[in-house]
């Protein structure tokens, strides 16, 4: 790194990190700033250690049995799973790799010595988006457990992706984030919890990529992949029950059914079965293009949501499993109140064939207004003195 007062610098989930809303809430935050003038990059920031759960046994003392016994033997099939499946993920990979490289400007990788020894050389960092303040996620430099000082402490639409936090994880992150010069996060339930553990001032703002509209996001898609009309799930949990119930509706309505098979980067082995044409090739252009030409959406994911609504799709959001402890759901149902289309999250599928459109004109305003607050928010932070 060099040094350079007017440097802004973003501490993402970034450094290998293979999920494809990441890596493009990523491109969208830099490229929104870089539009204000100014000269941003993403900090390739990765170190192990993690200040709210040190160890494994800490961090597995969250989660009930059932949920224990299903990430075991999810990591076991990762480890155990096929050549075809390894060569699948590595060509994703180095897809996800080619774009960050394209269109992302950012350093080397640095782990926590380097950042203490060089967070000085920027005169703003911003940690944000994505789930840089989910527990699991934490770390110090997401944190920016540094010094105050010289460099503006600035979170944009951070997301705690939890209803809740334990006293136990409050004693560790809320005095770090008291101690940032501007916060925002990007759920209101992530406001309610910072502003009732006593941090000040906590805007809510839009995911990065809501602050490009369909137009600036089709520059980065690919050539549309499949000719015929389509129905695209993207799920992050099992999607097969909900694929067999959809392949009735894609039949009569003269729809192909299409799936992204592993979107976690993880083996699942649900995913080599059930009905739908899987498309496994697909890196973050390929990802855009899909919901760009699909007919109608599925999917249990933030930004598979968050991109329904740029492309303007009839999309439907199906929760995942409401047992969990550290259940992701608020982060979806934050999202879709905030537009007023709360009904749009469903449990049985049957409800789809008697749904209304969903009404765009008065989405896209909604939009709009949160889009203004959110760069206003954006600007003066990264301006602040």
């Amino acid at each position: 790194m060099k040094d350079n007062q007017n440097k802004i610098g973003i501490l993402t989930l970034f450094e290998d990190n293979y999920n494809l809303g990441g890596i493009l809430q990523a491109c969208a935050l830099c490229k929104v700033i870089n539009n204000f003038g100014r000269n941003c990059e993403v900090l390739s920031y990765s170190d192990s250690y993690n200040p709210v759960y040190p160890s494994i046994l800490k961090r597995l003392s969250q989660y009930g049995l059932s949920e224990l016994l299903h990430k075991f033997f999810e990591r076991i099939n990762t480890k155990l799973c096929s050549k075809k499946f390894k060569n699948i993920i590595n060509k994703r990979k180095n897809k996800i790799l080619d774009f960050s490289n394209r269109y992302i400007p950012h350093t080397s990788r640095i782990d926590d010595a380097t950042l203490m020894n060089n967070y000085l050389n920027y005169s703003v960092l911003i940690s944000g988006s994505d789930q840089v303040w989910n527990p699991n996620c934490a770390r110090k430099g997401f944190l920016q457990m540094f010094p105050s000082g010289q460099t503006i402490k600035v979170s944009y639409a951070a997301s705690i992706s939890r209803s809740s936090l334990s006293d136990y994880e409050k004693s560790i992150m809320i005095p770090a984030i008291q101690d940032f010069n501007c916060i925002s996060v990007r759920e209101k339930s992530a406001k309610d919890i910072l502003v009732e553990s006593g941090c000040k001032d906590v805007q809510v703002t839009l995911d990065p990529t809501l602050l490009l509209d369909s137009n600036e996001w089709s520059q980065y898609a690919s050539d549309r992949l499949i000719k015929e009309k389509y129905i695209l799930c993207y799920f992050f949990s099992d999607s097969r029950r909900y694929r067999e119930i959809l392949d009735s509706i894609c039949k009569e309505k003269g729809l192909k059914l299409v799936y992204i098979p592993y979107a976690k980067q993880e083996y699942n082995r649900v995913d080599d079965k059930g009905l739908g044409h899987p498309i496994y090739d697909v890196g973050p252009k390929e990802f855009l293009s899909l919901f760009k030409y699909a007919t109608y959406v599925f999917t249990d994911s933030f930004h598979g949501t968050a991109f329904s609504l740029i492309f303007q799709k009839e999309f439907w959001v199906l929760e995942r499993s409401k047992d969990s402890k550290v259940s992701m759901n608020s982060r979806l149902r934050d999202l879709l109140s905030l537009l007023n289309i709360s009904n749009r999250i469903i449990d049985d599928l049957k409800i789809v064939e008697d749904a209304t459109k969903l009404d765009y004109e008065t989405i896209n305003q909604i939009i709009k207004n949160n889009q203004e607050h959110s760069l206003k928010y954006l600007s003066n932070a990264i301006s602040h003195r």
